[in-house]
Protein backbone atom coordinates (compact mmCIF):
# COMPACT_ATOMS: atom_id res chain seq x y z
CA UNK A 1 0.00 0.00 0.00
CA UNK A 2 1.39 3.51 -1.20
CA UNK A 3 -0.88 6.46 -0.89
CA UNK A 4 0.66 9.73 -2.29
CA UNK A 5 -1.03 13.33 -1.45
CA UNK A 6 0.31 15.73 -4.10
CA UNK A 7 0.89 20.09 -4.04
CA UNK A 8 -2.40 22.28 -4.39
CA UNK A 9 0.12 24.54 -6.51
CA UNK A 10 -2.71 27.25 -6.48
CA UNK A 11 -1.59 27.85 -2.85
CA UNK A 12 1.69 27.48 -3.81
CA UNK A 13 1.02 30.34 -6.82
CA UNK A 14 -0.83 32.45 -3.88
CA UNK A 15 2.27 31.88 -1.29
CA UNK A 16 4.55 33.03 -3.45
CA UNK A 17 2.58 36.48 -4.05
CA UNK A 18 1.99 36.89 -0.64
CA UNK A 19 6.06 36.41 -0.26
CA UNK A 20 6.92 39.01 -3.12
CA UNK A 21 4.38 41.33 -1.38
CA UNK A 22 6.00 41.24 2.22
CA UNK A 23 9.33 41.17 0.47
CA UNK A 24 8.35 44.65 -1.05
CA UNK A 25 7.37 45.52 2.03
CA UNK A 26 10.65 44.96 4.37
CA UNK A 27 12.91 46.81 1.65
CA UNK A 28 10.73 49.51 1.69
CA UNK A 29 12.43 49.45 5.31
CA UNK A 30 15.72 49.98 4.05
CA UNK A 31 14.79 52.55 0.91
CA UNK A 32 12.68 54.65 2.61
CA UNK A 33 13.01 53.97 6.61
CA UNK A 34 11.87 57.69 7.98
CA UNK A 35 8.27 56.79 5.96
CA UNK A 36 7.69 54.47 8.84
CA UNK A 37 9.31 56.45 11.77
CA UNK A 38 6.41 58.16 13.49
CA UNK A 39 4.42 55.08 12.59
CA UNK A 40 6.56 51.91 13.39
CA UNK A 41 10.00 52.45 14.86
CA UNK A 42 11.91 55.76 16.29
CA UNK A 43 14.54 55.56 14.22
CA UNK A 44 16.14 55.12 10.78
CA UNK A 45 18.66 52.74 12.08
CA UNK A 46 15.93 50.84 13.57
CA UNK A 47 14.09 50.48 10.64
CA UNK A 48 16.63 49.82 8.25
CA UNK A 49 18.44 47.12 10.29
CA UNK A 50 14.49 45.86 10.80
CA UNK A 51 14.32 45.46 6.88
CA UNK A 52 17.46 43.72 6.32
CA UNK A 53 16.04 41.11 8.22
CA UNK A 54 12.71 40.79 6.91
CA UNK A 55 13.86 41.03 3.57
CA UNK A 56 16.55 37.68 4.45
CA UNK A 57 13.55 36.08 6.45
CA UNK A 58 10.96 36.89 3.55
CA UNK A 59 13.58 35.61 0.62
CA UNK A 60 14.55 32.63 2.44
CA UNK A 61 10.49 31.95 2.61
CA UNK A 62 10.18 32.96 -0.98
CA UNK A 63 12.92 30.71 -1.95
CA UNK A 64 11.50 27.80 -0.30
CA UNK A 65 8.00 28.07 -1.53
CA UNK A 66 9.60 28.47 -5.30
CA UNK A 67 11.33 24.79 -5.28
CA UNK A 68 7.99 23.45 -4.42
CA UNK A 69 6.57 24.18 -7.59
CA UNK A 70 8.23 21.97 -9.73
CA UNK A 71 7.33 19.07 -7.52
CA UNK A 72 3.83 17.20 -7.69
CA UNK A 73 3.98 14.48 -4.87
CA UNK A 74 4.52 16.05 -1.38
CA UNK A 75 4.23 13.11 0.78
CA UNK A 76 4.33 9.57 0.49
CA UNK A 77 3.04 7.62 3.05
CA UNK A 78 3.83 3.19 2.75
CA UNK A 79 3.53 0.73 5.13
CA UNK A 80 7.11 1.20 6.50
CA UNK A 81 8.03 4.86 6.63
CA UNK A 82 7.09 8.17 5.36
CA UNK A 83 8.39 10.48 2.43
CA UNK A 84 7.68 13.72 3.84
CA UNK A 85 8.76 16.04 0.75
CA UNK A 86 5.93 18.61 1.72
CA UNK A 87 8.44 21.76 2.48
CA UNK A 88 11.86 22.62 1.08
CA UNK A 89 13.38 21.69 4.29
CA UNK A 90 12.00 18.10 5.35
CA UNK A 91 13.40 15.66 6.38
CA UNK A 92 12.30 13.35 3.82
CA UNK A 93 12.65 9.14 4.40
CA UNK A 94 11.36 8.54 8.19
CA UNK A 95 10.78 5.01 9.06
CA UNK A 96 7.29 4.22 11.43
CA UNK A 97 9.68 2.50 14.43
CA UNK A 98 11.76 5.97 14.91
CA UNK A 99 8.25 7.47 16.11
CA UNK A 100 7.44 7.64 19.67
CA UNK A 101 4.21 9.88 19.02
CA UNK A 102 2.33 11.86 16.67
CA UNK A 103 0.08 14.37 17.45
CA UNK A 104 -2.19 17.59 15.81
CA UNK A 105 -0.46 20.82 16.20
CA UNK A 106 -2.88 23.69 15.70
CA UNK A 107 -4.99 24.07 13.03
CA UNK A 108 -2.44 23.24 9.72
CA UNK A 109 0.05 20.71 11.88
CA UNK A 110 0.85 17.49 12.34
CA UNK A 111 4.18 16.64 14.47
CA UNK A 112 6.24 13.84 14.96
CA UNK A 113 8.09 13.24 18.04
CA UNK A 114 11.38 10.71 17.75
CA UNK A 115 12.29 7.66 19.93
CA UNK A 116 15.35 8.16 20.76
CA UNK A 117 15.21 12.58 21.41
CA UNK A 118 16.95 13.22 18.78
CA UNK A 119 16.46 12.99 14.93
CA UNK A 120 20.18 12.54 12.88
CA UNK A 121 20.19 15.67 10.85
CA UNK A 122 20.96 14.86 6.70
CA UNK A 123 24.82 15.65 5.67
CA UNK A 124 23.08 17.60 2.93
CA UNK A 125 21.27 19.87 5.11
CA UNK A 126 22.90 23.28 3.93
CA UNK A 127 22.29 26.58 6.13
CA UNK A 128 19.07 27.32 4.79
CA UNK A 129 17.52 24.04 5.49
CA UNK A 130 18.59 24.48 9.21
CA UNK A 131 17.26 28.24 9.40
CA UNK A 132 13.77 27.41 7.99
CA UNK A 133 13.41 24.02 9.83
CA UNK A 134 14.62 25.91 13.16
CA UNK A 135 12.29 29.02 12.50
CA UNK A 136 9.28 26.83 11.37
CA UNK A 137 10.05 24.38 14.53
CA UNK A 138 11.96 25.38 17.66
CA UNK A 139 12.01 21.87 18.78
CA UNK A 140 13.31 20.55 15.27
CA UNK A 141 15.85 18.44 16.75
CA UNK A 142 13.81 16.48 18.64
CA UNK A 143 10.58 16.47 16.56
CA UNK A 144 9.56 17.38 12.71
CA UNK A 145 6.19 19.03 11.86
CA UNK A 146 4.48 18.28 8.61
CA UNK A 147 1.87 20.78 7.30
CA UNK A 148 -0.72 20.96 5.14
CA UNK A 149 -0.49 24.53 3.86
CA UNK A 150 0.70 23.70 0.25
CA UNK A 151 -1.19 19.95 -0.14
CA UNK A 152 -4.25 19.09 -1.60
CA UNK A 153 -6.22 17.51 1.31
CA UNK A 154 -6.99 18.93 4.29
CA UNK A 155 -5.56 18.14 7.73
CA UNK A 156 -8.08 15.90 9.27
CA UNK A 157 -7.49 13.71 6.11
CA UNK A 158 -3.83 14.16 6.39
CA UNK A 159 -3.64 13.38 9.82
CA UNK A 160 -6.57 10.35 9.35
CA UNK A 161 -3.57 8.75 6.92
CA UNK A 162 -0.97 8.86 8.83
CA UNK A 163 -2.14 7.63 11.90
CA UNK A 164 -3.84 4.71 9.90
CA UNK A 165 -0.44 3.50 8.64
CA UNK A 166 1.44 4.47 11.86
CA UNK A 167 -1.39 1.98 13.37
CA UNK A 168 -0.59 -0.77 11.03
CA UNK A 169 3.20 -0.36 10.93
CA UNK A 170 3.10 -0.52 15.08
CA UNK A 171 0.84 -4.13 14.57
CA UNK A 172 3.57 -5.72 12.61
Amino acid sequence: MEERINFDKKRIILGILLAIVLLRLSVCFILEPERFMRNFLSSETKNVMFGIITSIFFLAGLYSIVVLLPRKCAIIICEEYIIDRSRYEAIGKIRWDEISKIQRLKKKSIQFFFKDGKRIQSPNDNLLKKFLRWAHNWEYKESIIISSAFLECDIDTLEMKIKKAYRKSRYK
